[in-house]
């Protein structure tokens, strides 16, 4: 965690490496892997996800690991977000990706706490149901799908980053084109710009996809 601390109880476990190995990643692909502000907004108190919170689940369980992979967001500590997600899908979707998408949203996650409306089993998988209120007032639901692996959930699937990883790519190759992204938000993007944010949102999808075939296999 960030500028809030650490968290009691937070177990890394097997994480220690996956965590080293992301910030080794990052080192070379980014700067600025962490630390939020040291002030907080009366909006943010509100709505930051408390170590009260989280310990309301039982220790191991995915609702706690939900809940401690939003608090990281929060806290911009990006670096332990990222180890949440599952190792093939960092390395398929790239780790540096996964970060730039979620940083994109970086002034909101402190304004938004999610609800658990629900957990479900199918096989291997354990997807969580949730919803927000955003900083507008309008709702959105969202869903995390989690598969345990050596003692640690690992994300699958993530309902928020595919127009994340959309509008990450489209900033980035209007930084290549033009230095900068675009001040206007009612100026639509270049056609390279929309073309590379609709492959990266289908990024989760296709790795999805690959997963299921080397299962079946």
């Amino acid at each position: 965690m960030g500028a809030g601390g650490s968290l009691p109880n937070r177990s890394r476990g097997g994480r220690g490496a996956i965590w080293l190995g992301i910030v080794a990643v990052l080192l070379l692909a980014t700067s600025g892997c962490g630390g939020g502000s040291e002030s907080t907004s009366p909006a943010e108190a509100r709505n930051l996800v408390t170590t009260k919170e989280i310990q309301e689940y039982p220790s191991g369980s995915v609702e706690r690991a939900f809940l401690s992979f939003w608090s990281d967001l929060q806290y911009q500590s990006w670096v332990e977000a990222a180890s949440y997600y599952s190792s093939a899908m960092r390395e398929f979707v790239g780790t540096a990706q996964i970060v730039g998408a979620k940083k994109v949203d970086a002034s909101n996650f402190p304004l938004i706490k999610p609800e658990i409306a629900d957990t479900t089993e199918d096989g291997k998988t354990t997807t969580i149901r949730y919803s927000i209120l955003l900083p507008e007032g309008t709702r959105e639901l969202g869903s995390t799908s989690w598969r345990k692996e050596d003692g640690n959930w690992e994300m699958v699937y993530d309902s928020r980053l595919d127009p994340e990883l959309n509008q990450y790519a489209r900033n980035q190759v209007e930084i290549e084109e033009h230095g900068a992204t675009s001040s206007d938000a009612n100026q639509p993007p270049s056609a390279a710009a929309a073309r590379a944010g609709v492959e990266a949102s289908h990024l989760q999808a296709e790795f999805l996809e690959q997963a299921e075939r080397e299962e079946r296999h």
